[in-house]
């Protein structure tokens, strides 16, 4: 059971300037890679790490790896061992070093996510991706507002961790900015069949969402997770979970009938773990950069079940009540919200607690697991406003 958490005034506005800094940061990178580089990653500078469809993941290269290739231009601003940290990270985030790693005379905004990659020996990664699809249906499908809906995502996402929470809300959707969110998640990961290995970790993120837009105006979507400490939650060493650190920020930009992504995001692992394993296991979790489609495909085929099982158990109350459809209305509404109550977070297949599908013993849903919708489905079709 985690502790209860206060927050002040003063958290607030220190999480909004921190998140506000972690996008300022890789918005500058983005339209740098966007605007000058045309889209184009520059292979001296950044070295291909996995790649699936039309997601690839890169590393920025160590001075071995620059050294290998010949005619490199920014050897000079490598790092200089395996990682992007100390000061050969800042001497090519300087004021000059663009995100293909040219010196055009640009400038590039300092942030929390090059704070962090300082004292990491993981390099720091992008991503960029593409899936066919609108900006609104990728930030519907990244979009949570609570712990139910934070794990129901991560199950759409086959995101396995052994615990998550929604500690805090700080900014909520309006009519207006649906999709407006900044609030206070806890996520505790484990690495199966490694547990005598490598330690658990737990990550204490910042979570935020919105909409924004380019320095030339261009409409995007942005989703920002950057670790922050609490005095009520510190490192639960007590249950041997090692405290790691995590600097995500991801773009959405609509280019024509599809959604071009970006990411960039550092980690600070902490404990021994070794360095290539973990560089691995932050590869793979930001694959999952272009399923935002397929989630908000699942989360629509969630609201139309659930209001379909919502409707058919008033229904049935309804006709056993003594009164029949002639029942009050205080008893009705009663009832409502208790039926709403228990489906906020119970599957609407299955009918489990969301929470015991994240218990250890748990297990899933094989329908809500087995959930398929034929790719040219297009999201319009499953519009149910």
């Amino acid at each position: 059971m985690l502790p209860r958490m206060t927050f002040t005034k003063e958290d607030e506005q220190h999480y909004r300037e921190v998140s506000d800094d972690c996008l300022a940061e890789v918005l500058d990178k983005y339209e740098d890679y966007l605007y000058k580089g045309n889209r184009h990653i520059n292979n001296r500078r950044w070295k291909m790490v996995k790649s699936r469809e039309s997601v690839t993941v890169y590393r920025e290269r160590s001075a071995s790896d620059t050294d290998s290739l010949q005619g490199s231009s920014d050897r000079g601003v490598s790092s200089s061992s395996g990682s992007s940290s100390g000061a050969a990270y800042h001497a090519r985030h300087a004021p000059g070093a663009s995100i293909d790693g040219s010196m055009n005379g640009g400038s590039t905004v300092l942030g929390p996510g090059a704070a962090l990659a300082s004292g990491s020996k993981i390099p720091v990664m992008i991503c960029t991706a593409t899936m066919p699809g609108t900006l609104e249906d990728a930030m519907y499908g990244t979009f949570v507002d609570d712990s139910a809906s934070f794990r129901r995502r991560s199950t759409y996402e086959k995101y396995i961790c052994e615990d998550s929470a929604m500690l805090a809300a700080f900014n909520q959707p309006t009519k207006q900015d649906p999709f407006q969110f900044m609030g206070l998640s806890w996520i505790l990961r484990g690495f199966a069949g490694l547990g005598a290995v490598v330690k658990r970790r737990d990550f204490l993120l910042l979570h935020r969402t919105g909409m924004a837009t380019t320095s030339r105006g261009e409409r995007i979507g942005i989703t920002v997770l950057q670790s922050v400490p609490h005095r009520d939650l510190p490192e639960l060493a007590e249950f041997e979970i090692i405290r790691a650190k995590m600097s995500m920020c991801t773009i959405y930009r609509q280019m024509g009938d599809q959604v071009d992504v970006f990411v960039q995001i550092a980690v600070q692992p902490g404990g021994h773990a070794l360095s290539y394993f973990m560089e691995q296991e932050t590869a793979s979790s930001i694959m999952c950069v272009a399923k935002p489609m397929d989630v908000a495909q699942k989360k629509k085929l969630f609201w139309l079940m659930r209001k379909n099982a919502h409707k058919a158990k008033l229904d049935a109350s309804a006709l056993e009540s003594p009164g029949g459809q002639s029942g009050s209305s205080s008893s009705s509404s009663s009832l409502h919200r208790r039926v709403q109550r228990h489906e906020s977070d119970h599957c609407t297949a299955c009918k489990k607690s969301l929470k015991k599908l994240f218990s250890t013993g748990g297990s899933f849903c094989q329908i809500c697991q087995q959930v398929r919708l034929p790719p040219p489905l297009s999201l319009s079709c499953l519009c149910f406003a």
